[in-house]
């Protein structure tokens, strides 16, 4: 009977996970069809995943300050790929978006089994689907960028951990180990899942009704440790550190500033890449720490927001406010919740010292607070119902999560990165005119990436005799008028000693372009011999 009863759940979960599959890879694949151009952080992941084909696992780890999970996984993904077509511009992109699609539906997996284990399947399901269908997720989920992959192996590390967490199990401890070490080798602040079970192990064992004997939490502890050092600890040995990011030191110098200074001064201006580097929010800068918390404060207020397109945060607000008394006593809620606070308050360190905060940095807190959106929704409903004596809760519930999910759809299935075609047409139209010692100066590299410099670094050949190479500079002209000052001046020096050479659109007259390029001789002093962006 017991074998019967695990069987029917069994199939009653897998007819859940082939709904949201049905459900969900048709957003996948029409975002995959609509692309413009990848994310910016996608070429760089593409020279990085190349570059294991030519230097050794050492150089290439040392060369770059991302983990190298997600480069690993372009480069698998693109053998087949290129195989088929061969290595250029668009198969790289492709594969980089391919990577980032496999892994997106392989979350809807560990985001049912969490949302289930917290919840219930109907909050397991909807949870998964909402942050698909979320605008700002469901383009991360789909681009050429490190997000897919990161939040799969987080959710599954957090999967495993809540029932180990609640059983003092250490086969479970060394799967969450295991994910938070993988989730560690794609970014650095994956290493927080592997923290938070280990303080919410500790906290269990300082609690009388939660403590377990010393035997069983050091085996749950060393599980834990050892699953994940194994994993993780292939970047330390290699690198010799624990991550490579600018930011990491950025935080580092602001703490040490004051300690030392009585007056503190202004962070530095970002010397390289942060966490993340697409949209967000720039924080105006202050020398004032009350008034730059404030800011830090609002500025991921704004991005909380705007995750959850706007409507979705209220409802999870309540969520998590309607269901405290029933998960703070259950500790594997407090697995997921301790990552999302101690992510949280890396987060808003990050935000007070780099002055920015990226959509990308929220994506975690939003994907845990879809399973309360969803619980806040379904609540809402059945209170309502009660005070009108309507019967229908439940059917009432589906209806309002339905109409948040089309709410979601028309803005989640707009064409990537649409506002970068002028930038890709620049490239394929230089592509073919590039000889032997030309380059591409871009301003947005994806007009070098698409030209193809991307693939000749490192590979140059000698220039012909004879021929004097020309050095192309793509300016992008912006609406903004703090930004388009700056590239207005660099367009007026151009003009002076360059000819222009195209245009986009083509057919507007020159004030209308968006996407101008200029070429000019090359200046072996300023730009030597080594193709770069």
């Amino acid at each position: 009977m017991a074998e019967n009863a695990s069987i029917k759940r069994l199939h009653k979960d897998w007819h859940y996970l082939a709904l949201l599959l049905l459900l969900v890879l048709p957003l996948r694949l029409w975002l995959l069809w609509n692309t413009e151009v990848a994310a910016r952080d996608s070429i760089g992941f593409i020279r990085y995943a190349l570059q294991f084909e030519s230097k050794s696992w050492k150089e290439t780890l040392l060369a770059n300050h991302q983990h190298p999970g997600y480069p690993l996984a372009i480069w698998a993904v693109s053998q087949p790929v290129r195989a088929l077509a061969g290595t250029d511009a668009v198969t790289m992109r492709l594969s980089a978006q391919l990577a980032s699609t496999l892994a997106a539906l392989a979350l809807l997996v560990p985001m049912y089994y969490l949302g289930k284990e917290l919840f219930d399947r109907q909050i397991g399901f909807w949870g998964a689907l909402l942050f698909q269908y979320l605008p700002v997720s469901g383009h991360h989920l789909s681009d050429g960028i490190s997000e897919a992959l990161f939040l799969f192996l987080v959710t599954m590390a957090l999967w495993r951990g809540v029932p180990a967490v609640r059983g003092y199990k250490p086969l479970e401890f060394a799967w969450c180990g295991l994910f938070g070490g993988l989730a560690y080798l794609t970014r650095p602040e994956g290493a927080l899942v592997v923290l938070a079970a280990a303080l919410v192990l500790a906290g269990m064992q300082l609690t009388a009704g939660l403590r377990a004997r010393w035997s069983r939490f050091c085996a749950c502890g060393m599980s834990l440790g050892c699953a994940a050092a194994a994993v993780g600890g292939i970047y330390v040995l290699t690198t010799g550190h624990l991550t490579n990011k600018p930011a990491v030191e950025h935080i580092r110098d602001s703490i040490a500033r004051q300690k030392h200074d009585a007056e503190p001064k202004l962070a530095p201006t970002p010397r390289g890449p942060l966490l993340a580097s697409v949209f967000g929010v720039f924080i105006k800068r202050t020398d004032d720490l009350p008034t730059r918390l404030g800011r830090a404060l609002g500025a991921m207020g704004a991005e909380f927001t705007q995750g959850f397109h706007y409507v979705g945060w209220a409802p999870a607000l309540l969520g998590l406010f309607w269901s405290w008394s029933r998960l703070r006593g259950d500790p594997g809620f407090w697995l997921p919740a301790g990552y999302c606070l101690v992510h949280g308050a890396i987060l808003l360190l990050l935000a007070m010292v780099e002055f920015y905060v990226s959509d990308r940095h929220m994506m975690v807190l939003i994907l845990c607070g879809s399973f309360f959106m969803v619980a806040g929704v379904r609540e809402a409903v059945e209170r309502l119902c009660r005070w009108v004596n309507q019967t229908q809760a439940s059917r009432l519930a589906t209806i309002a999560l339905v109409l948040l999910a089309t709410f979601c759809l028309p803005k989640t299935a707009q064409r990537l990165h649409s506002n970068r075609i002028g930038n890709h047409q620049a490239g394929v139209w230089l592509a073919p005119r590039l000889e032997t010692g030309d380059m591409v100066e871009d301003d947005h590299a994806y007009t070098h990436y698409y030209a193809g410099q991307v693939f000749l670094e490192g590979k140059e050949p000698p220039v012909p005799s004879g021929y004097h190479p020309l050095c192309y500079v793509v300016v992008t002209r912006s609406k903004d008028a703090e930004i388009g000052v700056g590239r207005n001046e660099k367009e007026d020096g151009l003009r002076r000693h360059a000819l222009l050479v195209y245009q986009w659109p083509e057919n507007r007259p020159l004030e209308e372009a968006r996407v101008v390029v200029y070429a000019e001789l090359r200046n072996w002093e300023r730009n030597p011999w080594t193709v770069r962006d």
